[in-house]
Formats: C-alpha cells, sequence, structure tokens
C-alpha cells in the first residue's frame, strides 16, 4: 500500500498532467455552478491511484475528507484513484431512508435503496432510527463483494440548522446537513477514466431546497413554525412547500456560517457564473451547463435564471462523469 501523493493546490506549485485534468474537469463540468473558480481558485489533487485494496480506498477517502473539511474553510479537492476501485453511492455521505410498513419513510426518501443494499451487506441502524442516520461508505475494488464501513464521527462533520433571521425556532426541528459534499464521479482524460471523488462547498439551496425540503417531509412541521393553519398546508395556490424551501435555504445559510462552515449562496454564485459564462464567450470556447443545475430554486431575482437554455458541447477531453455514462468528447478524441 502506498501513500496518496498530493499534486496541486492553486497556483502556488506547477502542475502534473493529473492536476491538470481535474482543473479542466471541474472547469467543464455542466452541472457546477462555481465553475469561474476552477481556473485560478484552490484546488488539491491527490494521487491515489496505488490504493490496491478496500483499507488503502478508505484510508485515502479519510485523508481526502481531513484536507478538504479544512475545519470549516472547505478547500475543493479530487481524489483519483485507479480503474476497478467502485463507489457504490453517488454522495460521500447519505442519510438513510427507513421505511416503515405502512409506506411512511423516516429519513431521506431518495435514499430507501441504498439504505436496504447497507442492510444486505450486515450494516444496522440504531435502535432508534431517525432521519438522520449517516449509511456507511460501501466500496468495491476489482469486482470483489462490496464492503461497508462506518466513517469516523470525528472525520464527517455535521452542522445543525438552528439558526435563521426569518423563522427563529428552525432548532426546534432538530434538523442538521453534513459540512463537505462529496461526490463520487470519474475522471474522464481522453478515453481513460479514473475513479475519484470530488468535493468543494454546498450551495444555500441544495440543502434547503434540493434534499430537506423535496425529500424529508418537512412541510407540515415548518409550516406549524411559521404559525399556517393545519387546513391550509394541503391549498396549492399557497404555494407551502415553496415558502418551506425557502425558509430551510436561509436556515442553511445563517447556520453554516455562524457554525463557521463555508457555504455558496445562490444569488452570489449565479451572478459568478454568468460572468463566467461571459468570459468563455469572449475567448470563443464552447461550454454548456445543466441548466436545472446551475440555475438553482429561487433564482428568479438572479442573471442566471434570465438565460433561455445553456446548450453545448464540451470542448475538453479531460471531463467529470457518473459511472456508467458516456461523456460527451469533443470530435478526434
Amino acid at each position: 500500500m502506498t501513500a496518496p501523493t498530493l499534486l496541486g493546490s492553486g497556483t502556488r506549485a506547477p502542475e502534473d498532467g493529473l492536476a491538470r485534468a481535474a482543473r479542466l474537469a471541474w472547469h467543464s463540468e455542466p452541472r457546477c455552478i462555481g465553475r469561474r473558480r476552477a481556473g485560478n481558485g484552490p484546488l488539491v489533487v491527490v494521487d491515489a491511484r496505488h490504493a490496491d485494496d478496500p483499507a488503502a480506498v478508505l484510508g485515502a477517502v479519510h485523508r481526502h475528507y481531513a484536507l478538504s473539511t479544512n475545519g470549516g474553510r472547505i478547500v475543493p479537492t479530487v481524489t483519483v484513484f485507479r480503474p476497478g476501485v467502485h463507489v457504490h453511492h453517488r454522495y460521500g455521505v447519505h442519510y438513510a431512508g427507513h421505511q416503515r410498513p405502512d409506506g411512511v419513510v423516516v429519513g431521506d426518501a431518495a435514499n430507501v435503496e441504498l439504505t436496504e443494499l447497507a442492510r444486505d451487506l450486515g450494516w444496522r441502524p440504531p435502535a432508534q432510527i431517525g432521519r438522520f442516520d449517516r449509511l456507511p461508505f460501501i466500496v468495491s475494488v476489482d469486482g470483489a463483494d462490496p464492503r461497508w464501513h462506518d466513517l469516523p464521527a470525528g472525520l464527517v462533520r455535521e452542522v445543525p440548522l438552528d439558526r435563521s433571521r426569518t423563522l427563529p425556532h428552525i432548532g426546534e426541528l432538530g434538523l442538521r446537513w453534513y459540512a463537505l459534499p462529496v461526490v463520487a464521479m470519474d475522471l474522464v482524460v481522453g478515453r481513460d477514466r479514473f475513479p475519484s471523488i470530488f468535493s468543494g462547498w454546498l450551495l444555500d439551496t441544495e440543502i434547503g431546497a434540493f434534499n430537506l425540503a423535496a425529500r424529508f417531509g418537512l412541510e407540515g412541521a415548518v409550516a406549524r413554525l411559521l404559525r399556517l393553519p393545519p387546513d391550509l398546508v394541503g391549498d396549492p395556490t399557497l404555494q407551502v412547500g415553496s415558502r418551506v424551501a425557502l425558509e430551510l435555504n436561509q436556515a442553511a445559510t445563517d447556520s453554516y456560517r455562524h457554525h463557521g462552515v463555508r457555504i455558496a449562496q445562490h444569488v452570489l454564485e449565479a451572478r459568478q457564473f454568468v460572468q463566467f459564462e461571459l468570459a468563455e464567450r469572449a475567448r470563443g470556447r464552447g461550454w454548456w451547463a445543466d441548466w436545472p443545475w446551475v440555475v438553482p430554486p429561487a433564482s428568479l431575482p438572479t442573471a442566471a435564471w434570465h438565460q433561455p437554455a445553456y446548450p453545448g458541447r464540451v470542448q475538453s477531453a479531460a471531463r467529470f462523469a457518473w459511472p456508467g455514462t458516456c461523456p460527451v468528447l469533443p470530435p478526434g478524441t
């Protein structure tokens, strides 16, 4: 087992080929609203291609969390593995979705199948199940049976959503989210694919609207804090779901800042994305963006919302891709 090698960090030192490929892949990622930083922002690239068994892979994952979390001052980080390493879930941290016999899901409704997989592999939830039971990290190497591993509690920082300037009693709901979003993707370099994990900072709407409001069944609980009459909660003309999402977005922003964890705010990020777009146009480069991802919920006041579409093709031979999917490549690569 060989220790991971640090390849590049920002612009302080020359970057080797893998580090340049990772930065180019970030610059080309259609679902990232923060791509303007890819050109000259901080990026740590860790070469873990010598990790040859699950223990070595887990060691590299632990190192990734420590480097990128950085005490809450999140540093964008990519850890690259060799082909044959497979992470069996999209994100580094998932909260379990416990489905009861009556069909009601406790926790994250999007993770019912992943929770069942973890159980099949031998993982057991706490005796008292809750909304935020962390699922284990599941990995396999060279086609072997997948193995699950609990990431150390001190390594995965979680932030309680206990602050909100617009809903002071939000802490009563006991909500929380993880500080570091770690995404399992393939780094595609020409025709080669390297399993990797990438992390940056969370967007406020990613926590509030995309995750908590959409999948955790919180509409009634937040509506009670808003003092809405129970008979009005189901009235679609009141747009209660949209109001709940907005309140959770604000709670995420206020709570992360209070607890010293970096978070991105969607209005500011949308402005920066439009600057990225204009810079790419000025250079005559092709580019593409996945509109629902770079235009977050509640984005009407932002410049990005007013763009009719983000068409185009990726003009880079290095990019990220979900495992099992074919990336869009420029001709001749």
